[in-house]
């Protein structure tokens, strides 16, 4: 309960948590916690090939990945894509569980009535880290159509494997897109905003391009490597215990 949880805090000297998530704010305030004891850390971006999969010439669709919940706007990610003639050919993949059957009907229900039906896959299962770089290397960007969000592992996941993204402005998406300029941003539960992005993201090879390149110079960004942040964090440590 937030009740328990705030009792633990209260005996906490110090609380890290990591920068670009919108976490600080949210936690100092659901759980009463004094601001100058929360201190901050990069998240930093994968570097090891864990994720298998072969790379694919196709990259042929849009996806969203990971698993749907209603905070993560399948629903209006679907009433947004108007299909693969106005997307520069490419279909749209919604890969990840449902998580409640209640959900479920209404993304069936959408898929059955949607008039570009036939461009569109949805995958209702679990992707296991093995597959995970086969679904990426098929897609040529991918969306994050959040109602709700403080951190984002699918954003991480996009940037590894070079893909620009469309972001809903929520959480920490908004403002690290925004930082990087690695894709585009839009307001949440925006419809008509989000087709007009992925219309755009998916015709505009020059703007693509600038995404792509702006995403392999973040790759080369010292704060944002593990080893980097690593060492950030032990110095933060020896700062709270007084070394």
């Amino acid at each position: 309960s937030t009740f328990t949880q705030r009792l633990f805090y209260r005996y906490l000297d110090y609380i890290i948590l990591h920068r670009f998530s919108g976490v600080k704010h949210y936690a100092i305030k659901k759980y009463n916690l004094n601001p100058t004891r929360v201190l901050e850390i990069n998240h930093g971006l994968y570097r090891e090939n864990i994720f298998g999969g072969n790379p694919s010439s196709k990259e042929d669709e849009i996806l969203m990945l990971g698993a749907m919940r209603v905070d993560k706007a399948p629903d209006i990610l679907l009433k947004a894509y108007s299909g693969r003639a106005e997307n520069g050919g490419l279909t749209l993949n919604l890969t990840g569980l449902i998580k409640s059957d209640l959900l479920r009907k209404d993304i069936q229900l959408l898929y059955r009535e949607h008039p570009f039906m036939k461009d569109i896959q949805i995958n209702d299962k679990f992707i296991d880290d093995k597959d995970v770089g086969l679904v990426f290397s098929s897609s040529r960007y991918v969306v994050i159509p959040n109602r709700e969000c403080r951190q984002s592992g699918t954003l991480r996941l996009a940037i590894y494997f070079n893909k620009p993204v469309i972001v809903s402005d929520v959480g920490e998406l908004g403002e690290f897109i925004r930082k990087y300029n690695i894709g585009l941003v839009v307001p949440p539960e925006n419809i008509s905003s989000l087709r007009q992005a992925m219309e755009s993201l998916s015709n505009n090879d020059d703007l693509f391009r600038k995404f792509k390149n702006n995403i392999n110079r973040l790759k080369e960004d010292k704060d944002l490597n593990w080893q980097f942040i690593v060492h950030t964090l032990q110095e933060r440590i020896m700062q709270i215990e007084g070394y």
